[in-house]
């Protein structure tokens, strides 16, 4: 089990160095996009955005707020539909308040595509995540996304 954790791990801090190195930013997408959630019981807004097909299966859809990451890796996505964030998926939902220093990841939860479109996708989000080093938990609840897809 512990090595699973680093492997999540390791798998994130990837995917998040993909996407802030590959991120096109674009004023006019950022005032398009959104991402929003509950994080144990508080309000939290994305300032920035980022969407990127990281391979031929993997979505990566990340949010951020000063030092606080929240971002969703989901495989195979081609179109409307559920996607598992539990211990067992290949999906993963993922928060870090302190910069990427520490990430939670998903135990259990979901996330579902609204619309996978040329220009856009839209969707929900709900996870139970664990902090690797301690085991903590946190609820990110209430969560929606709507980004800007770029060229």
């Amino acid at each position: 089990m512990k090595k699973r954790n680093i492997l999540y791990l390791m798998a994130c801090l990837v995917v998040f160095s993909l996407l802030l190195g590959n991120c096109n930013k674009d004023d006019d997408n950022e005032q398009l996009s959104s991402m929003t959630a509950t994080i144990e019981g508080s309000s939290w807004s994305a300032t920035n955005y980022a969407y990127n097909i990281v391979s031929d299966t993997l979505t990566s859809i990340i949010g951020w707020n000063g030092s606080a990451y929240l971002g969703l890796n989901l495989m195979n996505v081609t179109g409307a539909g559920n996607y598992d964030l539990g211990i067992h998926a290949p999906n993963t939902g993922t928060y870090s308040e302190d910069g990427q220093a520490t990430f939670y990841v998903s135990r259990q939860g979901w996330a579902e595509i609204t619309e996978n479109s040329a220009t856009r996708l839209k969707g929900t989000f709900e996870f139970l995540a664990v902090k690797s080093a301690t085991s903590d938990t946190i609820l990110v609840d209430n969560g929606s996304f709507d980004v800007l897809k770029s060229d």
